[in-house]
């Protein structure tokens, strides 16, 4: 079961997003999805 919404990915949103941490999975759109992993591969280099 799934959750679907239709909006503009806002930066307020995203971080909505990144607050939930590996809770959530974002399918689409493409360019939201490359933003999310982006951000949270930036995050995990900080701790390597």
């Amino acid at each position: 079961m799934g959750i679907s919404y239709y909006i503009i990915p806002t930066y307020d949103f995203r971080q909505e997003i990144l607050s939930y941490g590996d809770q959530v999975k974002v399918l689409k759109p493409k360019s939201l999805k490359n933003a999310i992993a982006s951000n949270l591969e930036s995050a995990l280099k900080a701790y390597q």
